[in-house]
This record gives structure tokens, C-alpha cells and sequence, in this order.
């Protein structure tokens, strides 16, 4: 039993003696990784500034150019950058708009700006409600045709072989637009008075003709620009 138990004592303390050895290795392993990874977050800072300072500077020198402030034509010597001419200059990159303070019109991308109104045609397939819960996410509603001009505006951004959900409705006998107006049966032809309730309207080419509103269709949004 004394033989054991000397055995077990001098193995376990043959143990210690060999992790105390080897656990400098692994401290000094750890520095060398802490090291690496400051040195890359100070190289992604450091080139993360140089990019900012030179982004600003060449913006300052736009807005300094485009006012004609400029030392010996290389770098500015001040920049008039107040809201009013930051403004202008953007109504200049933007909307091409060189003179006047008058506001620019500006649609977000894929819509098409026509007499101060925004226009988006789908490409996917709703019924009338869902197409104008689209719209209403997207902060626009159905389009409300107003006259001859704005049908023809839509059937250029429109393939004239689709049928499109517009704002318009039949409620109590009577066809009405999305914001409450009755429709002028003298300005657009098509066979609306044939249709029976819960129908909804729909454009194709230069044509308004109703269809159930539960039917899948794509459908043409519309919102107010942005004035710049």
C-alpha cells in the first residue's frame, strides 16, 4: 500500500510539474494574437480617416469652384456653403436646373415624374386591394387619372398588352376615384357601365374597362415629388 500510494504521489506531482512547464508557451502565445489583430483595427482606422479628410476636401473644393472662390486656381481660399446655395448647387447637379430659385421635382428611382405627380407600374400580380396596400407602403396610392394626357403619359411607362389597377371603383351604382371624386364618363371611354358591383377599374393602351376587384392584375402607383 505504501509502494501505491508513493507511486500515486510521485505521478501526480510529475503531472503538476509538466503543465507548470508548458503554460509560459501558451501565455505567450496570446500576446502575439493581440498584437495582430491592434495593429489591423489601427491600420482599418487610420485608412478610414485619410478617406474622410480627402472626401471632405473634395467636396469643399466643388462648392468653392462653382462659386468662383479659388487661390491662383488651385486650392480654396473660402467656401460660401450656407443651405441656400448648397441647395442650388444640388438643383444644378441634380435637376440641371443652372438659374432661379424655383424647386426642382425629383421622383425616387424607377418612378417617372410627370405634371408634379410621381408614377410607378408594377410587375408583379395583386387584386385591387392588395395593389393599393402596396401603394399606400410605398406612401402613394392607386393612380387617379385626371385628364387625356396623363392617360397617354401612362400608356408610354405601361406595356399596352397588361392591364393595370388604377384608383377607381364602383360603389352604390356610381364609378368613383380613390379620393372620393366620381369619374367624368365624357372624358374616358370604356365599358363601364356594364359592370356590376365590386368591380374595379383597370387601364390598358388608352382603354379604362372594370373587372372584379378579388382579380390579380399589375397596378400603377402615384405620389407627390420630392421639391429640392
Amino acid at each position: 500500500m505504501e509502494d501505491e500510494e508513493g507511486y500515486t504521489a510521485l505521478s501526480f506531482q510529475a503531472r503538476r510539474n509538466a503543465l507548470r512547464t508548458a503554460s509560459p508557451a501558451k501565455k505567450q502565445a496570446v500576446p502575439s494574437q493581440v498584437l495582430h489583430w491592434q495593429f489591423v483595427t489601427l491600420w482599418v482606422v487610420f485608412t478610414g480617416t485619410v478617406i474622410l479628410v480627402v472626401a471632405v476636401r473634395v467636396l469643399a473644393s466643388q462648392l468653392a469652384d462653382d462659386k468662383g472662390e479659388t487661390s491662383n486656381g488651385t486650392w480654396p481660399v473660402k467656401c460660401n456653403c450656407s443651405s441656400d446655395n448648397f441647395q442650388s448647387l444640388l438643383r444644378s447637379r441634380i435637376c440641371n436646373q443652372s438659374k432661379g430659385n424655383s424647386p426642382c421635382q425629383i421622383c425616387p428611382p424607377l418612378w417617372h415624374l410627370h405634371q408634379g405627380k410621381c408614377y410607378w407600374a408594377s410587375k408583379d400580380l395583386k387584386s385591387w386591394t392588395e395593389s393599393q396596400g402596396d401603394c399606400s407602403a410605398r406612401g402613394a396610392q392607386l393612380a387617379v387619372i385626371q385628364d387625356r394626357r396623363e392617360m397617354e403619359f401612362l400608356k408610354m411607362i405601361t406595356e399596352d398588352t397588361h392591364r393595370y389597377w388604377i384608383g377607381l371603383s364602383l360603389s352604390e351604382t356610381k364609378w368613383r376615384w380613390i379620393t372620393g371624386h366620381q369619374l367624368d364618363h365624357n372624358m374616358f371611354q370604356g365599358p363601364l357601365s356594364t359592370a356590376e358591383e365590386d368591380s374595379c377599374g383597370t387601364i390598358k393602351g388608352s382603354t379604362i374597362s372594370p373587372d372584379f376587384c378579388t382579380a390579380v392584375y399589375q397596378w400603377i402607383c402615384q405620389k407627390d415629388p420630392i421639391l429640392l
